[in-house]
């Protein structure tokens, strides 16, 4: 794999990530915290059938109890936003190195 910090749609890796994960620690996550750019119809998908819970928005429109979802999600935000910022202060080394 080449390391890139250029613009790049990783949605597309999350099942290969998630088959390594099982490999090097013998089962799956039991869920996943991420960019709505994960949450493809395929993703999820897998997730579901191997009993994996996405902490994302639900797709389609949203539905009665969406205020409900909306407070879980807002709960789990900051933890999202500090690996985002681990990212980005990376990326600012790199750039800067």
């Amino acid at each position: 794999m080449i390391l890139s910090w250029g613009n790049y749609n990783e949605g597309g890796l999350l099942i290969e990530s998630l088959e390594t994960h099982k490999r090097l620690f013998g089962c799956y996550p039991e869920w996943i915290l991420a960019d709505q750019l994960f949450g493809t119809l395929e993703n999820r998908r897998f997730m579901k059938e191997k009993g994996i819970c996405y902490v994302g928005r639900p797709l389609g429109h949203p539905s009665p109890d969406s205020k409900q979802q909306k407070r879980l999600l807002l709960k789990e935000m900051p933890e999202r936003n500090a690996i985002e910022g681990k990212f980005v202060q990376g990326k600012k080394c790199i750039r800067s190195g």
